[in-house]
């Protein structure tokens, strides 16, 4: 019977006959589901080796990157329902060998993948596996698509390096119109590299090299590649790493006359230090959408965290104090991500003495049971986010995953249902009252030929 409803909740927007379907379903009670509270959580090992994780999902849902064993390796996808698992076409052998990013459902990894022999950039669906971007591409590219490693909210767009003589630059590809290569204000330049991009993929930012030192750049289509600058004192040097969901702040790394040191620029303030070290090599700097939050790996074990309010702190410390989080057992701790609603960061360690695997530390507040959106009451926003979710991986009891299962489906709606109150709602009737009611609704239908989403009660009627 709930079958037929659910599909037409899915198929029709309009306003009224959003009210009357919602009018019916709000009769039937069923049991409510509690929200998590924040959590700790490793991913596990998918063989003997070590987890690299690069990107999160935009709700925190699904995890990528790299897992290897010595020279052995694949790219990895993670989400809580089905696990860790590699991505490699069984029949063709083709896979990606890393994952760099994710969409915000986590239906599209973008990264560098092994196909017919080769390297190439490479996005993967489930419903297509493993694919080059140069044979999704109308024309054949001028250079040659080395990695792409960031990837737009819906799929669509695609930022990444390709190959020029000795070095690389960086390119942007959409699915109509294939790698776009992007230019340098001055015109003349070494190399670029892209490392990330905003959800709508009209941003695009990284480091271009033009002979005085490597610069952060933030591209647009109106302005072309502009730098940023850098932090006063020390060399000529930044380069961006991150930026917002709306492409307006961005954060990287530059050098002072104290070392290097994380900055955050926004247009209107220029380029600010954060107050964060960076003292390895290797390290990583990301934002959340709305800008509000930010995570740094300076080295293994020294991992900073900035909140727009409450300024640099140290990240594990923040966790543990604000959120109760206990990182026991775990050392040679990094962090590689935040999602953009802020609420989930990626990171990597090595648990009691194993190899080094992928973990989130999910840091939401517990909210009630059907408040989806997390405003601290149930209301049609709530319903509106489920239809808008539905489908999507979800952490557990996260969002609008409702019954706790990992995935926004129709059990959802029932937490939903049973927790919404319309303003003045009469009680919930009795069993013999809702037959009378579905009776006299039918009727109606029948006589007035009035359409809309009880089709399928009164059918079996």
């Amino acid at each position: 019977m709930f079958e037929g409803i659910e599909r037409s909740i899915c198929r029709n927007r309009d306003t009224t006959l959003r009210n009357r379907v919602l009018a019916f379903l709000l009769l039937i009670s069923v049991s409510s589901t509690a929200f998590a509270a924040p959590f700790l959580m490793g991913l596990g090992e998918l063989i003997e080796g070590d987890s690299d994780p690069r990107g999160i999902s935009a709700n925190g849902a699904v995890a990528v990157g790299r897992i290897s064993a010595g020279s052995l390796g694949s790219g990895f996808r993670w989400d809580y329902r089905t696990g860790l698992s590699g991505i490699a076409e069984a029949q063709s052998g083709d896979y990606l060998s890393v994952g760099y990013a994710t969409t915000r459902d986590g239906g599209t990894i973008v990264g560098i993948g092994r196909i017919d022999g080769e390297i190439h950039a490479a996005r993967w669906t489930s419903a297509k596996g493993v694919e080059s971007l140069l044979s999704l591409s109308a024309a054949t590219p001028e250079y040659h698509l080395r990695r792409a490693e960031a990837v737009s909210a819906d799929g669509r767009v695609v930022a990444g390096s390709a190959g020029h003589g000795d070095g690389s630059f960086a390119y942007r590809w959409t699915i109509e119109n294939g790698p776009e290569y992007l230019e340098y204000e001055s015109g003349s330049y070494r190399q670029s590299g892209p490392t990330a991009i905003s959800a709508d993929g009209a941003v695009v930012v990284g480091y271009v090299d033009a002979g005085v030192g490597g610069l952060a750049f933030r591209w647009n289509e109106a302005d072309g590649m502009v730098t940023l600058g850098d932090l006063p004192g020390g060399k000529n040097s930044s380069i961006a790493y991150d930026v917002s969901a709306d492409g307006t702040v961005v954060v990287g790394e530059s050098t002072t006359d104290f070392g290097r040191e994380a900055f955050i620029w926004t247009a209107e303030s220029g380029m600010q230090p954060l107050g964060i070290p960076i003292v390895d090599s290797y390290f990583s700097i990301k934002i959340s959408g709305d800008g509000s939050r930010i995570v740094v790996w300076s080295a293994v074990d020294s991992l900073g965290y900035w909140e727009e309010g409450l300024g640099a702190v140290d990240l594990i410390d923040h966790l543990t104090n604000t959120y109760g989080l206990d990182f026991s057992g775990w050392d040679s701790l990094r962090v590689h991500d935040i999602s953009d609603d802020g609420n989930t960061i990626l990171g990597s360690g090595r648990f009691e003495e194993g190899g080094n695997q992928a973990w989130i530390a999910h840091i939401a507040p517990e909210t009630a049971p059907g408040d989806f959106d997390g405003d601290g009451q149930v209301s049609l926003a709530d319903y509106d986010k489920w239809v808008a979710d539905f489908g999507q991986p979800s952490l557990p009891s996260y969002g609008a995953d409702g019954s706790g299962d990992g995935v926004v489906d129709a059990a959802d709606f029932t937490v939903w249902r049973d927790h919404y109150e319309p303003p003045g709602a009469p009680p919930v009737p009795e069993p013999t009252t809702i037959a009378l009611l579905l009776f006299s609704v039918c009727s109606i239908r029948r006589r007035r030929g009035v359409r809309f989403a009880m089709r399928s009660v009164c059918t079996q009627a």
